[in-house]
């Protein structure tokens, strides 16, 4: 009898998680050839002029809105803010101001359209401390999709609400000695599918700058291996195209615990420094890049907080 009650339990509570997260128990909609026909060129947050030659970015991952407790303590963001609000004061008087802010994804915890609006209460809320004094702050937060952000068939809500409203995308901020190319991947489904690969391999080797690049999944970072992108042959491709195109370093989450990696070719050659952010949520994590333009080669520096 205890056996059953047991089996019981336990189907029980696989069925709530899985209603929630869904599991893809049900196949989604939207696969990630669907969701990422072409890489979309948008504006810079900012016009380029001399003023622009130092900044800052803020970097965020596994918001996991609509998560509240779950085996851990109750999300509480206000030390954040009171974290923030200093940080912008310090790089502000570093010469290095706060121009805007990414998300590598997991915004959401189920895909369920309150959890986003949550998310732009809480991005709201981030542009008005960073935008206070005067200060120059793109008010949009730039945004990558993740596994979390998918369950229950979440890709139309997250696309609807999210800027810039779609997963593949880029954009160059340009200073008076060099300019850099800032690329956003989808690999929420855990890879980034055929046509993903063949659009960035061909606008990336097109493109002259250094690059950064943001993505959910790891790509390849030695300690988190479950975590990383699942089909080795798109690591293999992805890394070729790192070393092949001058990508400075990438940024990515999903591996709450966060870490960093060097990215080397099969020989041992350094291809590009991989950072994955803390979990924002779990880990009370994020990040600040700093960025310089003023000389022929960028210089970027990525520092990591806790609140």
């Amino acid at each position: 009898m205890k056996t059953k009650l047991s089996i019981l339990i336990i189907l029980l509570s696989l069925f709530t998680i899985s209603c929630r997260y869904d599991f893809n128990l049900i196949p989604r909609k939207d696969n990630i050839e669907e969701r990422s026909p072409g890489f979309s060129k948008i504006d810079s947050p900012f016009n380029a002029s001399s003023s622009n030659d130092k900044f800052s970015v803020l970097l965020i991952g596994d918001t996991h809105f609509g998560r509240n407790g779950w085996f851990k303590p109750k999300r509480n963001e206000e030390p954040f803010y009171e974290k923030l609000t200093q940080l912008k004061d310090e790089y502000e008087a570093k010469g290095y101001p706060i121009r805007f802010s990414i998300n590598v994804g997991d915004i959401s915890d189920s895909g369920k359209q309150s959890e986003f609006d949550d998310f732009l209460i809480f991005e709201n809320k981030i542009a008005s401390i960073l935008s206070a004094d005067g200060a120059s702050y793109y008010e949009k937060m730039f945004s990558v999709v993740g596994n979390h952000d998918l369950y229950n068939n979440g890709w139309n809500v997250w696309k609807e609400n999210l800027f810039p409203h779609t997963s593949t995308y880029y954009f160059t901020t340009e200073g008076t000695g060099s300019s850099v190319s800032w690329y956003f991947l989808d690999s929420g489904s855990g890879m980034l599918g055929k046509n993903q690969i063949s659009k960035l391999t061909d606008i990336a080797r097109k493109d002259p700058n250094e690059k950064l690049i943001f993505s959910h999944y790891p790509i390849n970072a030695k300690f988190v291996d479950y975590y990383t992108l699942s089909d080795p042959l798109e690591v293999a491709q992805l890394t070729k195209l790192l070393y092949q195109t001058k990508v400075g370093f990438t940024v990515e989450g999903h591996y709450h615990p966060g870490g960093s990696n060097d990215i080397k070719t099969s020989s041992g050659k350094f291809v590009c420094h991989e950072e994955v952010l803390p979990g924002f949520v779990d880990h009370l994590g994020f990040g600040i890049l700093t960025v310089d333009l003023s000389s022929e080669k960028p210089d970027f520096n990525l520092k990591i907080y806790h609140y």
